[in-house]
């Protein structure tokens, strides 16, 4: 390697559940053919982070890559380091690449790239391969890539952005959590029947199953739809079901049903004038990481329930918006989209336990809506109390309690945007 590259740096290291270390002479690796070795510019810090921190191996992230690649290209690759091998967090990164190895036919020295953390066409058992999870990230001196990596197998799509020589690396750096901001209004949501795919439906005895191809989507119909009664619930396997359509109003069956749902799919509850008459516990972590959706309809027409899923997550003109946690920094990245949006009528309210945090949003915020005719307001939840319902919720902490107080008081067609990662797992 070249002179200027030392041979040692510092790294901070995850070394087991809840368990971190400063490293102050990790190797800085030399690249092997078809790698890369860039300088870490800047990176960022991540509530995500503290999750791999806990999680550990247990993070779906940190298992091993079992597709899309040659076990022999990460067998040689150093930086791969998967299930209980000690990794470097860090996956919001600004690169300048200092070595490449034989091979190499995309980067040069002295470039500029953002990487895409999640490299998702290198699947692991539960999610995908990730740079800060099973490949080592951004809180070091030096990161080892191999370019083979560094595409999308399938599509052949760059998981890499070249940067100008103009952009500063923190702005750099912050691209990836803006992206995720951004993710969270502009994805696009399915407001019927996956054309394609399975769909189970369930009846209560007594109920009024009314024909479920008028939810078909005008792509085609699904590919099979499995009919039982809520008895029969427990006999079929997890995760199966792109649209789960429930002829029905109790509770332990809707908990029972959270479970069938695939990743992406719908549970449409279809009440027909029922109602369930207490609190129901739903896996409101797979919201944010499935993505799962819940719909339903006090009628008997399940059209009714898919009918009000909205087209994506976007701000509507006229919504009274909370977000909550605002005064951190992805809150504050959702108050400045919203009052920089341009939508007529918004009237944005960030709120937050901290007076600093709310002083610091306030000093940002306030001179932008002005000038884009929003309505801002900041607000200590802690110490006023706010009875008055929203329209929109976007939620930054991953408090399941969170969620369940949004849904109790929002107003009638309100978007909540779940957009803190709540664990997977948990239900509330």
């Amino acid at each position: 390697m070249s002179q200027d590259i030392p041979t040692t740096q510092h790294a901070v290291l995850l070394t087991g559940p809840d368990q971190v270390r400063l490293e102050t002479a990790k190797t800085v690796p030399a690249p092997g053919p078809h790698q890369i070795l860039a300088r870490v510019e800047a990176v960022g810090l991540c509530f995500s982070d503290l999750k791999l921190l806990h999680q550990f191996s247990n993070h779906p992230r940190k298992g091993p890559v079992i597709s899309g690649i040659d076990p022999a290209v990460l067998e040689a690759l150093s930086s791969y380091v998967p299930d209980d091998r000690p990794t470097v967090p860090g996956h919001e990164l600004s690169l300048r690449i200092v070595a490449v190895g034989v091979g190499v036919a995309g980067f040069r020295v002295g470039e500029r790239w953002l990487p895409q953390p999640d490299f998702r066409g290198f699947k692991t058992a539960g999610s995908n391969g990730a740079i800060g999870y099973n490949f080592e990230g951004g809180l070091q001196e030096y990161v080892l890539l191999d370019e083979r990596i560094l595409n999308d197998p399938e599509t052949g799509e760059s998981y890499m952005i070249s940067v100008d020589e103009a952009v500063s690396a923190a702005a750099v750096a912050l691209v990836e959590p803006w992206g995720c901001v951004e993710c969270s209004y502009a994805t696009t949501e399915r407001n019927c029947v996956k054309a394609g795919g399975r769909v189970l439906v369930i009846t209560d005895e007594g109920a009024n199953e009314l024909a479920v191809q008028t939810c078909f989507s005008p792509d085609g119909p699904p590919a099979e739809i499995t009919r039982i009664g809520a008895c029969d619930v427990d006999t079929l396997p997890d995760g199966s079901f792109d649209d789960v359509i429930y002829f029905g109003s109790r509770r332990e069956t809707i908990e029972a049903l959270n479970d069938k749902i695939a990743a992406g799919g719908i549970i449409n509850i279809v009440l027909g004038g029922k109602r369930i008459g207490e609190p129901v516990s739903v896996g409101v972590g797979r919201i944010h990481y499935g993505p799962t959706r819940w719909v339903g309809t006090t009628g008997s027409d399940p059209a009714e329930g898919y009918a009000v899923i909205p087209a994506n997550g976007e701000l509507r003109r006229g919504d009274k918006v909370a977000v909550i946690g605002a005064g951190g920094p992805m809150g504050q990245m959702h108050v400045i989209r919203a009052v920089c949006s341009g939508i007529p009528g918004l009237s944005v309210w960030a709120m937050d336990v901290d007076d600093a945090r709310l002083k610091s949003i306030s000093a940002k915020a306030e001179t932008l809506a002005r000038a884009n005719g929003a309505e801002f307001r900041a607000v200590n939840s802690k110490t006023t109390s706010v009875e008055e319902p929203f329209t929109y919720y976007a939620l930054m902490a991953p408090i399941p309690a969170l969620l369940e107080n949004a849904i109790n008081n929002a107003a009638p067609g309100a978007v909540i945007n779940v957009f803190a990662g709540i664990p997977a797992p948990v239900r509330h």
